[in-house]
């Protein structure tokens, strides 16, 4: 199961590159693990809090000025310490941009996301 979060930005500049580069990341307990753009049309990047299960993959889609992120947990991993910490982190420090934010509970493994 995942969970999948949405953020729409009105500004044009990736928020994910924006993100990984926040010296503030730290603070909300959020920390990045790895990131990747060589190669790719959209860079990713993981990120990890500690205590929380899963780890959140971030995509940004720069057509659509959008942030995806994907929280993949396995057997009875709960997701809610993860995207509540991002949201919170999000909406503190991107308020003003963010136009929308969408979550949903995709059932199924991490290949079905691609389609989202």
């Amino acid at each position: 199961m995942q969970t999948v979060i949405q953020v729409v930005s009105s500004r044009a500049e990736s928020l994910r590159e924006r993100i990984v580069n926040d010296p503030q990341l730290e603070h909300f307990g959020l920390k990045v693990d790895r990131e990747k753009k060589k190669g790719r049309q959209y860079g990713w990047a993981k990120i990890y809090r500690n205590g929380a299960h899963g780890a959140l993959n971030l995509q940004w889609l720069a057509g659509p000025r959008t942030l995806v992120g994907r929280i993949v947990t396995k057997g009875e991993g709960c997701p809610a310490l993860l995207a509540g910490t991002f949201l919170c982190y999000v909406l503190a420090r991107y308020r003003n941009e963010v136009k929308a934010v969408h979550v949903w509970i995709q059932e199924g493994d991490e290949e079905d996301a691609d389609e989202v």
